[in-house]
């Protein structure tokens, strides 16, 4: 884990990029898990590079190249943290009470590190290390950004004290190419610790 606040040099102008709809097409996913279809309780977008496909929960979000502010964003990121990011889910929470549920980003085709950013809202993210353990908190402020590794468990509770909406952005690296999605759904299945 790695939490750095106030290091984006302007969080403002970045949420209000985010929130301007003519930036970005916020959506509600209807998606299944565990045999259940239900609708997510969140809005999500994304953007990546030409090529790259995050699939999670029977779902596909592809890439259809960077806007400019996300790209010279990601390329700070990446800079700062030695990354090389190629894709961003972004997510939005109204208020406190939509919420992410306890997970893990362990999908093929992966990589594991995670940097997430944070405007608006201080909302509570806790983390553990596998899926019964006890649990770890930060606080995630505006302009934060968290890297970490998706292969933990982790969540974004409910909170009623928040009443304003706090949008996420999490870069992430997605291998475009099958050999290394192969490479690394094998890793992930050899990688006992998470489990």
């Amino acid at each position: 884990m790695n939490y750095e606040e106030n290091i984006l040099p302007n969080p403002d102008d970045l949420l209000d990029w985010c929130s301007d709809p003519r930036n970005v097409d916020w959506g509600r996913e209807n998606y299944s898990i565990f045999g259940k279809r239900g609708m997510a309780p969140r809005q999500v977008a994304w953007f990546g590079k030409t090529g790259t496909n995050y699939r999670y929960s029977g779902l596909d979000h592809e890439g259809d190249n960077w806007p400019r502010f996300i790209s010279e964003l990601a390329d700070e990121i990446n800079d700062k943290f030695d990354l090389q990011t190629n894709f961003v889910l972004l997510n939005r929470y109204s208020s406190g009470e939509e919420y992410m549920g306890w997970h893990r980003d362990n999908e093929s085709g992966l990589k594991s590190i995670i940097a997430s950013v944070s405007l608006g809202a201080t909302r509570r993210f806790r983390y553990r290390g596998n899926s019964r353990g006890s649990s770890h908190a930060i606080d995630l402020t505006h302009g934060s950004v968290l890297v970490f590794d998706g292969r933990f468990y982790h969540t974004l509770p409910k909170s009623k004290r928040c009443i304003r909406p706090r949008i996420n952005l999490t870069f992430r690296e997605l291998c475009t190419d099958l050999h290394s999605r192969r490479f690394i759904q094998s890793h992930l299945t050899h990688c006992r610790i998470y489990e």
